[in-house]
């Protein structure tokens, strides 16, 4: 995204990857970038210079700009995908939060069951009488719709405090923090 906003305002491509440089906060970023921009400088194309550093850099971003160059305009192939990866990460978002509400949910379903179940077998089932069963579900139903309705509004609306909560819940759930920071 930097390097095509660089480029498309009239930079040249050993000084955005100079500016790159200096404004990049990885240690290792910085190293691979200042390997690009010496081969650069040697007279080799920024695709070809990057395509030395194939572990580091996708191949789609390289093959990209490979065909921004050939077509002259590298800044608008790179810009394309800057706006390709964002929505990329939107969608990634997306699931991730449904997945996170899916668990939660779930979470809840099976910790009413439990609790039911416990109630049941505490009272040995004399006061919890066919009819008071059927209430029971249909309460617990009702718990249900009010919860979920409750997680896509706060989705869909993105409020902070809801983040919050979804963090800690990730920070909880041993083992799944990194499955959510796809």
């Amino acid at each position: 995204s930097l390097l095509a906003s660089l480029l498309k305002a009239g930079v040249s491509e050993l000084e955005a990857i100079e500016t790159i440089i200096e404004h990049s906060t990885s240690f290792i970023v910085q190293r691979k970038l200042i390997k690009v921009r010496d081969k650069v400088a040697s007279g080799t194309p920024l695709s070809s210079a990057f395509e030395k550093h194939k572990k580091f850099f996708t191949e789609e971003f390289i093959n990209i700009l490979k065909v921004g160059e050939e077509s002259g305009k590298p800044e608008k192939a790179l810009y394309q995908y800057s706006k390709h990866l964002q929505r990329k990460h939107k969608i990634v978002e997306k699931i991730s939060l449904f997945i996170s509400n899916t668990i939660i949910v779930l979470g809840i379903f099976i910790t009413i069951i439990v609790f039911i179940t416990l109630f049941m077998l505490i009272f040995n089932d004399k006061y919890f009488n066919g009819i008071k069963l059927l209430w029971s579900i249909a309460f617990f139903l009702l718990v249900i719709l009010i919860f979920t309705y409750l997680l896509h509004y706060l989705t869909k609306n993105h409020v902070k405090a809801y983040r919050l909560l979804l963090e800690r819940i990730k920070i909880s759930i041993s083992g799944a923090g990194n499955f959510f920071r796809m």
